[in-house]
């Protein structure tokens, strides 16, 4: 199979391999065929790969989450805010149309989240820690990475 080639420019500054595999995946259009979690930055805590529905956090499958579920929408929609607050009555729509859905969205990714880690054999960490709610709504803390 001939992929062809592709020109990658690099950030002054930076580990010029840190990033090098990433960005050819990306010039020669292969993300959809390559995990996010292969392509996010070393930063990101939070990683969705819509492509396969899966999630990871810091490293670890969360196997408690799937494509399909509350959890999986939940995380999605407050990655794309990058950092902002979305509104509980924002989130209704997207969480299934009932007027609890954001909370019981919440409630539901906590859940998950503790129980993928144990899972994993692994301390879950607080999940205050990855994402905040307050002001009617909630955001995430941690950096994240969506492919």
């Amino acid at each position: 199979m001939d992929i062809g080639q592709a020109e990658v420019a690099l950030e002054a500054g930076t580990d010029p391999f840190e990033r090098l595999i990433p960005r050819a995946i990306t010039a020669l259009g292969l993300w959809k065929e390559t995990p996010a979690i292969e392509l996010a930055d070393k930063q990101a805590e939070l990683v969705i790969d819509p492509y396969r529905g899966t999630v990871h956090l810091r490293g670890t499958h969360l196997s408690a989450i799937d494509g399909l579920s509350m959890p999986f929408k939940f995380l999605t929609l407050l990655a794309a805010a990058n950092g902002r607050v979305v509104l509980s009555g924002d989130m209704i729509d997207a969480l299934g149309g009932r007027p609890d859905a954001a909370k019981d969205a919440a409630k539901r990714t906590r859940d998950a989240i503790k129980l993928s880690f144990k899972k994993a054999g692994l301390l879950a960490p607080a999940v205050g820690e990855i994402i905040c709610s307050g002001s009617g709504g909630y955001a995430l803390r941690t950096p994240c990475f969506v492919s």
